[in-house]
């Protein structure tokens, strides 16, 4: 089960939805609330019932949380509160630009931000080396 966050932006039928708030709620299930933008250009708040048997709802675009995009060394926690620390695998004689990944604190393999983004939102940068270091 995908668990939205505010700035997502969602497909449910044929709008999209950018999402303000999840809510879980006892009596009508899961519920997004969002603001579609309408054909004419304006913008429309809305409810969608999540858990209706009719209602299909696609992520389009996952929000990006402050701090993004990581840095080297760091230091990010995703929904589980698994801890991810951030590397740059680049080349320095081959290249200036970082090349970022997320190792996990469960192994030592190099994962895609990106991808963690995707499957671990929300992401909080927990710790942040200052620009001087």
């Amino acid at each position: 089960m995908i668990e939205y966050q505010p700035g997502d932006i969602v497909r449910v039928t044929h709008h999209i939805i950018e999402v303000l708030r999840a809510v879980d709620d006892p009596k009508l299930g899961r519920i997004l609330v969002g603001v579609a933008r309408m054909k004419d250009g304006s913008r429309r708040e809305g409810s969608v019932f999540l858990d209706a048997p009719d209602t299909v709802v696609e992520l389009v675009a996952r929000a990006t949380p402050g701090g993004w995009p990581p840095r080297q060394k760091d230091l990010w926690r995703d929904r589980t509160g698994e801890v991810w620390f951030a590397i740059d695998r680049s080349d320095p004689n081959v290249t200036d630009e970082p090349d970022i990944a997320f190792v996990p604190s469960f192994d030592a393999d190099g994962y895609d931000p990106g991808r963690v983004l995707e499957t671990g939102a929300p992401l909080i940068l927990v710790h942040r080396e200052d620009d001087a270091s």
